[in-house]
Order: C-alpha cells, then sequence, then structure tokens
C-alpha cells in the first residue's frame, strides 16, 4: 500500500509540473502577442480595448495565470511531503 502511495503521488506531481509548464506556455505566447505582462495588460491596455479579441484574449490570461499560480502552490504542497516515507 505504501508503494502505491508513492507511485501515485510521484504521479501526480508529474502531472501537476505538465499542467504548470502548459499554463506558462500559453501566458509566453499571450506575452508575445501583446509584448506586455498580464497586470500591464490589464491596468493599461483593456480598459483602452474595444475589440472582442481582447476581451476574450484577457479571459484566457486570467484563466492560464490563474491556473499556473494555483497548481504552483499545489506542487509546493507536494514537494513538502516527505514521498520516501511511503517508498517500500
Amino acid at each position: 500500500m505504501r508503494a502505491g502511495l508513492y507511485e501515485a503521488m510521484r504521479a501526480r506531481r508529474v502531472q501537476v509540473e505538465a499542467a504548470i509548464s502548459a499554463a506558462g506556455n500559453e501566458v509566453k505566447r499571450l506575452e508575445e502577442r501583446y509584448g506586455v505582462s498580464f497586470s500591464t495588460f490589464e491596468s493599461e491596455i483593456l480598459p483602452d480595448a474595444t475589440s472582442q479579441q481582447a476581451h476574450e484574449d484577457y479571459n484566457d490570461w486570467y484563466f492560464w495565470t490563474e491556473s499556473r499560480i494555483e497548481h504552483q502552490k499545489f506542487l509546493n504542497t507536494l514537494r513538502g511531503l516527505d514521498l520516501h516515507a511511503y517508498r517500500v
């Protein structure tokens, strides 16, 4: 049972790392499109943006930014666990 827990937690960590990477790639794509960070886009560009695309990009950007933050928090929690205690 301990070996199963170890493998499950290790596999979950790999999944979370992949999610962080995917979110980071999406954030980077949007940063490159607009040439600014999310916070700059939100405070300086979005208020004057009139295109539907800019607003759709904002929603996507917000989602990917929050996703990356939440997954990073969870990964930090997983890293804080002593996985070796579950290893056989």
